[in-house]
């Protein structure tokens, strides 16, 4: 008799999956109520079947897969980046998509996996453990210098702070020299009133609208203060689903997707609120406790590098919302509307599955 053929199972990690569907299928309700459109709605759920299938796919691959095609990943996701900058669509005042036919990417969503793969392997491989000195970060910051710039030129401020947050994050995890810190916090002091003079003219609103929404109610602080109105509005249980007049009435702008907690606040209170952000942050914990847990510096890096890119896209994404922070133009992982994001998070939740499954594999 011959040898029994193995079956390929797929385990996952059900209470993260649990976490991840919950906030899921909360965001599709909830785009369901903010948008204009049922179209909206329909391309979503699309896209969120096709992010679950991208996520179950890369937790079933081996994470050291993704080790062995770190860089060849990241070359590709750079090469996309370099074509949108060339014949990119333009939209909402940013040329930072491509179109397929009926498909649209935006290439700066995946640019961040592969900006934390090629990150985790350089320093995988690196045999001296830090703090790391300026000489020795010169590649890695230039791994993440090359797509800031591209998404700079699109321009998309945004992404470029967001990926740059990431970035940071993971280089100061694995150890910085002490005068190295002290050199980068005064160059930001230096550069950030050298950086008003190069800044467009809707970006310094946006800051202007942060430090005084109330300048200008009815242009440069009209987001603001419309977010903070629909939240506050909620009070503790909310007005009830499709109830929030912010929202049905159309005072709310980029409700379905900058604005979306917006929404939530309105909608569901400052009950409902906080069932979404405890939610986020179990899925954080579960991630950094499997960066924890890791067999190796690649995978915790890697881990790290997704459970970051959740942790700033929530905080800033609130905090806009609630006036603590400038708009960006940052969505909101799981809850926001755009197929690009969606299925780039899925493939993050998918990595930390993977490294997590493998753990005390011999």
């Amino acid at each position: 008799m011959g040898t029994p053929a193995k079956k390929v199972t797929i385990s996952l990690d059900w209470p993260l999956l649990a976490a991840v569907l919950f906030l899921s299928i909360a965001g599709l309700l909830n785009l369901a109520s903010a948008a204009n459109s049922s179209a909206f709605w329909h391309r979503q759920a699309f896209s969120l079947v096709i992010s679950l299938g991208m996520m179950t796919v890369v937790a079933g691959l081996h994470y050291r897969f993704f080790e062995r095609a770190a860089y060849p990943i990241y070359a590709v996701t750079l090469i996309l980046l370099v074509i949108t900058v060339l014949v990119g669509t333009v939209a909402g005042g940013t040329k930072g998509w491509l179109r397929i036919g009926w498909f649209s990417l935006q290439p700066s969503e995946p640019m961040k996996i592969g900006v934390i793969l090629a990150l985790a392997k350089f320093f995988h491989d690196q045999r001296a453990g830090g703090p790391y000195g300026l000489t020795q970060l010169i590649k890695p910051l230039l791994i993440g210098l090359c797509p800031a710039i591209l998404i700079m030129l699109q321009p998309d401020l945004g992404t470029t702070v967001m990926l740059m947050m990431i970035i940071g994050g993971m280089i100061l995890f694995v150890g910085v020299r002490r005068r190295l810190i002290y050199l980068g916090i005064a160059i930001m002091i230096i550069a950030t009133p050298l950086s008003w003079n190069v800044m467009q003219t809707h970006q310094k609103n946006r800051i202007l609208a942060f430090v005084n929404p109330h300048s200008d109610p009815t242009g440069i602080g009209y987001n603001v203060i419309q977010s903070m109105v629909a939240v506050g509005s909620g009070k503790l249980a909310g007005k009830g689903y499709k109830l929030g007049t912010q929202t049905a009435l159309r005072y709310l702008p980029e409700r379905h997707t900058d604005f979306v907690f917006s929404v939530v606040g309105e909608e569901w209170g400052f009950i409902g609120s906080i069932i979404i952000l405890i939610t986020f942050l179990f899925i954080l914990l579960m991630g950094l406790r499997i960066s924890h847990d890791a067999k190796d510096r690649f995978g915790s890096l890697v881990a790290l590098g997704v459970v970051l890119m959740i942790f700033c896209h929530t905080v800033v994404n609130v905090a806009m919302t609630l006036g603590s922070f400038p708009v960006v133009g940052i969505p909101l992982p799981f809850l926001s509307y755009g197929g690009s994001f969606l299925l780039t998070i899925m493939a993050g939740i998918g990595l930390i599955m993977s490294i997590e499954e493998r753990k005390n594999m011999f």
